[in-house]
């Protein structure tokens, strides 16, 4: 598992050796972010410990751990005290194990179905581990198995699936092969690398975490707030508002890159047509006017192009995404629950593990998960703490209300005013063309004045070239769309908001604060997959 800097060999049993020329040339770009490794593993006896604390005493790493069984009944498989001790040991580190089962065997199962039910889960654990890491290290004798779920059944089925495999044989450790290849994809390294080298100045870390400090831990907002724990407000300050901050920074410049360029485009291609035009109908500036129309394209291509290499719109939905999903996990740790994902990964690019958004949301929460571990977990049936429950309505469900109605008013207006200046410009070309048409039948009309004829007719192509961008704003930016979409999501948390009155317990509580988070990021997701189809591009 040696880490090699670029222009140095790799050794030939190195996980790296297994990597894609394309990922090991994206491995070796990356300055800002570390590499680190993380081992999904059961902690059986044997083998299991023995690779674990081998990747853990490497700087950064993490261990993941996969329990196949109720951790009663799987202890019931570690015969002697000290394996026993070992195995709660290593299963400390984690914070938050998987666990595949929720309930013990003899509560679903007869005696004599026991161990079918085991070897059920050991086979399901093979398995699990197998599709959520990206190398399977398979300690084996070389074998046939003994019984369903054992390590020959995790190393066929990687095989099947073609997961890499570091394959080491158990009776002589230096005997080891080498199977597949490990392909990340070099996008997912260039996204996380990007967040990393982002450094914002100090003024504007101090201002935003001000901000932070505020929206959560107002006094004068919040005076319930004195009801949450201080180790907890100080493990989130420390820990989660940093990186909140820079991805809301990430958020808010790429979206202001977008709305820049989205309207050059048009203001741009605007201005290109009427020089155009203007050269034409009054026969002025000739190959000059050209000149200009090529320089405001090139702009308006130029633009698009640099946007679209730096993934402006990509970028923006991704952080924003990110930031709204750290801040509803943010709620789930001040109240004392661990946050669980509402949203369905498998149709989520944003949650799937070869997400560089999730492995930066994975990184932000480890060390808080760490200490939500080992302050211990609420009483499901234990009466709710109200002060809690009353911060948690009005910072997180009442804040996110308010701010869906000044977003619904706001884009209303932005729509109502964009929509009545394309009427306008509408009704002056119709006038203009009227106008032209009365000179055309009435010459005497002119005055003697034969400009006015080429005035109208420049006004009756320009003012609808006008209006048709305006409206190409107000589309692209979905403004009528959102509108209605930030009304209706307001109306929902209102309703949801009133909901938290009825809470008793803190299994209610959780379930109430877990149909709040569903409700929020599935709205971020659903303006997410609206606006996703906006891309910049060239307007013809």
């Amino acid at each position: 598992m040696d880490v090699t800097s670029s222009g140095q060999s790799i050794p030939d049993y190195s996980i790296l050796s297994l990597c894609s020329p394309s990922t090991l040339e994206a491995i070796r770009k990356l300055k800002d972010t570390p590499v680190a490794f993380c081992i999904y593993t059961a902690l059986a006896e044997g083998a299991d410990r023995i690779v674990a604390e081998a990747v853990m005493e490497f700087d950064h790493a993490i261990m993941k751990v996969v329990l196949p069984l109720t951790e009663e009944d799987y202890e019931e498989d570690f015969v002697t005290p000290e394996s026993l001790d070992e195995f709660r040991r290593l299963l400390g580190i984690d914070p938050n194990p998987i666990r595949l089962r929720k309930r013990r065997i003899l509560e679903e199962s007869l005696p004599d179905q026991e161990m079918e039910h085991r070897r059920t889960a050991y086979y399901n654990v093979g398995k699990y581990i197998v599709d959520e890491c990206d190398v399977l290290i398979a300690v084996w004798d070389g074998q046939p198995a003994k019984g369903r779920g054992g390590t020959l059944d995790a190393i066929e089925y990687a095989r099947s699936v073609q997961r890499p495999i570091i394959l080491i044989n158990s009776h002589n450790c230096n005997v080891v092969k080498m199977e597949g290849q490990l392909n990340i994809p070099s996008v997912m390294l260039a996204e996380i690398e990007h967040f990393n080298s982002f450094h914002p100045e100090d003024e504007m870390w101090k201002q935003y975490l001000d901000d932070l400090n505020s929206e959560y831990f107002d006094p004068k907002k919040f005076p319930e707030m004195s009801g949450l724990e201080a180790a907890r407000c100080a493990q989130l300050s420390q820990h989660v508002f940093r990186p909140y901050a820079k991805t809301s920074m990430l958020a808010r410049d790429f979206k202001k890159q977008y709305m820049r360029v989205g309207l050059m485009i048009y203001v741009f291609s605007t201005l290109a047509v009427g020089i155009v035009l203007v050269s034409v109908i009054f026969d002025i500036l000739h190959v000059w006017a050209f000149v200009f129309e090529f320089m405001l394209l090139s702009v308006i291509y130029t633009s698009i192009r640099f946007a679209r290499e730096s993934k402006v719109h990509a970028r923006w939905l991704g952080y924003r995404f990110l930031a709204e999903r750290i801040r509803s996990a943010s709620y789930f740790f001040l109240a004392g629950f661990h946050f669980e994902e509402p949203m369905d990964s498998k149709s989520n690019e944003y949650t799937t593990r070869n997400d560089a958004s999730s492995m930066l949301y994975d990184e932000v929460w480890l060390p808080v998960n760490h200490f939500h571990n080992s302050n211990g977990k609420l009483n499901p049936k234990g009466d709710v703490n109200p002060v809690v429950l009353e911060y948690v309505r009005k910072s997180y469900v009442v804040e996110q209300l308010r701010f869906q109605e000044r977003y619904s008013m706001k884009h209303h207006n932005k729509n109502l005013r964009l929509e009545n200046a394309g009427r306008l410009l509408f009704f002056f070309a119709i006038l203009a063309a009227v106008l032209h048409i009365l000179l055309h039948i009435y010459p005497s009309l002119e005055f003697g004045m034969h400009w006015i004829n080429k005035v109208l007719t420049f006004l009756a192509l320009i003012f609808p070239t006008v209006a048709a961008a305006l409206e190409g704003i107000r589309h692209k930016n979905e403004y009528a769309r959102n509108t209605h979409r930030a009304s209706i999501m307001a109306s929902q948390l209102s309703k949801n908001s009133d909901e938290y009155f009825h809470v008793k317990t803190n299994e209610e509580f959780s379930l109430q604060l877990k149909k709040s988070a569903e409700l929020i990021l599935n709205d971020n997701e659903d303006w997410r997959n609206l606006m996703r189809e906006r891309e910049l591009e060239i307007v013809v």
